[in-house]
């Protein structure tokens, strides 16, 4: 059988979707078995990071944390994951190569300026922003320092 090629954000959808068809009444032979099913009947396809020249090891981290790809407000490109505790937390900023300059606290942020990444956290939530250049990577990375000494 060959399998479905989503992206992450698709295959969010696409998975929350089937999940909820597990618990309509309107579709009583959809159970959970059948979600299992189609979930796994997926293929990822890793998000698209040539242009931030990142190691491989690091890109394969990224697309095995990370489950969402969007954008800031500020319009930077930004992937959305989540972290089940401190351990996992600590794990996941030493598989990408990240600075951690506070510990695992109710939130806060960890850098790499080497991959021109950092990754702030709140309760679990990760977001990771990735940049082409680094003064851009410079300039936000001082506003979320600013930001967090600030609060």
């Amino acid at each position: 059988m060959t399998k479905l090629k989503m992206t992450h954000n698709e295959y969010n959808e696409y998975s929350k979707k089937n999940l909820s068809r597990t618990y309509d009444k309107n579709e009583p032979s959809y159970g959970f078995n059948q979600y299992l099913e189609d979930v796994k009947n997926v293929e990822i396809i890793p998000y698209n990071l040539s242009d931030y020249n990142l190691p491989e090891e690091i890109e394969k981290a990224i697309n095995g944390i990370f489950t969402e790809e969007t954008t800031s407000k500020k319009g930077e490109y930004m992937l959305v994951g989540f972290s089940e505790s401190r351990d996992d937390w600590h794990k996941i900023t030493d598989r990408l190569g990240l600075k951690r300059t506070m510990g695992y606290y109710y939130s806060g942020y960890c850098y790499s300026e080497n991959q021109n990444m950092y990754m702030t956290y709140s309760e679990g939530d990760l977001y990771l922003k990735l940049f082409k250049c680094k003064e851009d990577y410079d300039l936000s990375l001082q506003e979320t320092i600013k930001f967090y000494e600030e609060n």
